[in-house]
């Protein structure tokens, strides 16, 4: 049996799906909160609660979360508000039957002409392409929308892409703002130390590696 949470540092096992939770709950969501704890979804720049099914930034609060950082004003001050929600940085809805369904990382959002893109939207899709074998969305520097949508893959062996076939692919599949302007191939993805998580950010990263590629294609005309 499946079963998914929730958890951070500061919070604790934060929601969990339970034995008696139905299958579908179990294996696309990662659970209720547990007795004694409260979650909600917010707006990122008002703090405002979301009506349910709309995706904000997870806020939780409980006998288990953090109230602040130790010695450390400032980090609390940017993670617990004002009547002890911790917002965990997560990006999810929260359906009626109260299950908390992840879809990314509030920080791995793309701004693109005051648009706001969540790359897991976009990553899904990619991964769907015959020839791709994995994708990761970043957001890379923009003079004119502030950042462009840069599509990190890694082709099947033998495989050749192209930036024109990739947008082509996803014309159907996303809207059209969600759509690449640029695309970087690459032989394998940098990862963190242990070799599991992608090292996305980081120093040798995949946003630097893109950055720094001197193929790296780019969308020449708007349409």
């Amino acid at each position: 049996m499946v079963l998914q949470f929730l958890g951070a540092s500061e919070t604790g096992p934060g929601t969990i799906s339970f034995p008696d939770s139905p299958r579908e709950k179990r294996l696309t969501t990662v659970g209720r909160p547990h007795e004694g704890e409260s979650v909600k979804v917010v707006h990122p720049e008002t703090g405002l609660e979301l009506p349910k099914g709309t995706v904000g930034e997870l806020a939780v609060k409980g006998w288990n979360v953090i109230t602040a950082y130790w010695n450390n004003p400032e980090e609390t001050a940017k993670h617990v508000d004002q009547e002890g929600w911790f917002h965990i940085g997560d990006l999810a809805s929260l359906d009626e039957d109260g299950y908390v369904t992840i879809v990314g990382r509030l920080k791995d959002q793309i701004n693109r002409g005051g648009l706001k893109i969540t790359p897991n939207d976009v990553e899904e899709e990619l991964r769907k392409h015959p020839k791709i074998s994995e994708a990761v969305v970043v957001g890379t520097p923009n003079p004119v929308l502030g950042e462009s949508i840069c599509a990190c893959v890694i082709p099947k062996e033998g495989e050749i892409l192209t930036l024109k076939e990739i947008r082509e692919f996803l014309r159907e599949r996303v809207s059209r703002n969600k759509l690449p302007d640029e695309l970087c191939v690459m032989k394998e993805f940098p990862k963190l130390s242990g070799g599991v998580k992608l090292n996305k950010y980081g120093s040798g990263g995949i946003l630097e590696s893109a950055l720094k590629d001197p193929d790296r294609e780019r969308w020449k005309r708007r349409d």
